[in-house]
């Protein structure tokens, strides 16, 4: 069950450095990209998709499961 906690943690704080990040990259912003698109991606490139294939990764696996 703290998984799911964990997983839900992790979106917010994704969602909210998506938002910060599409006010203050103006490209994103012109292109209409939507925060949850950005956090998504940032999440892959965060998650052990990418970053798990050079050892490690700041999203646990147990909660990927979960996202």
């Amino acid at each position: 069950m703290q998984w799911v906690g964990l997983g839900f943690v992790c979106l917010g704080i994704a969602l909210v450095v998506a938002l910060v990040t599409r006010r203050s990259v103006p490209a994103l912003a012109r292109l209409y990209l939507p925060a949850s698109v950005i956090a998504g991606f940032l999440i892959f490139l965060l998650g052990p998709q990418v970053l798990g294939l050079t050892g490690w990764s700041l999203v646990p696996a147990q909660a990927v499961d979960v996202m």
